[in-house]
């Protein structure tokens, strides 16, 4: 098929990584989701384990990191940049290599849709629930504290909101920035990714 990356940006608890991996099986594409936190740990030099706990920080400034300005950087993170910019700036330069090497992927997450905006044939996809949705799931399939699931939920949407604004200057979930806004308590796991690769088949004939 035509090259077409595949960006999946979500909620917490909608099932996206699953969502992810079972279209690029049905797809034959490759999947990206923590294996860039060790790609990106190999760039910057920082610890995987350091890059999950500041993937989603920022310095609460303005940085707009855009292709142009973070491309110029050639994969030098420059002295006195912060060290969740450093993470991000190293996330950015593997996300961009990948898509400039794999005919087609599946990424989830990192701002992969902004990042590659413009400049390469993508689907960006967003998936949602309502908040009991996503708090079930947190507890039945990832094993979250259930006195603890909304917190985590809300706290974690949160994050990711703030994080997308600080590095792309859009809003994170509008309908407006994605091709598709799935509501994922409307359909199982294996309807979603039905529907998503007929979406990527129609696109890519």
């Amino acid at each position: 098929m035509k090259q077409v990356i595949i960006t999946i940006s979500r909620e917490y608890g909608c099932g996206a990584r699953e969502v992810g991996e079972r279209l690029a099986k049905r797809l034959g594409i490759p999947y990206y989701d923590r294996d860039l936190v060790h790609k990106a740990a190999e760039r910057s030099g920082l610890t995987p384990e350091f890059i999950e706990k500041t993937e989603q920080r920022n310095t609460g400034g303005v940085f707009y990191g855009t292709n142009a300005a973070v491309s110029s950087m050639s994969g030098v993170l420059p002295g006195g940049t912060s060290l969740a910019d450093q993470v991000y700036l190293a996330e950015f330069s593997v996300i961009r290599e990948i898509a400039e090497r794999d005919h087609s992927c599946v990424i989830v997450g990192r701002c992969a849709d902004a990042i590659l905006k413009n400049d390469y044939r993508c689907l960006n996809i967003f998936l949602h629930a309502d908040l009991q949705s996503r708090i079930k799931r947190a507890v039945e399939v990832y094993g979250v504290d259930p006195d603890k699931a909304e917190r985590i939920v809300r706290d974690t949407d949160k994050a990711r909101a703030k994080h997308y604004k600080y590095y792309s200057d859009q809003k994170w979930g509008a309908a407006s920035n994605y091709d598709i806004s799935m509501n994922m308590a409307a359909f199982t796991i294996d309807g979603a990714v039905q529907i998503l690769a007929d979406c990527v088949n129609a696109m890519t004939k």
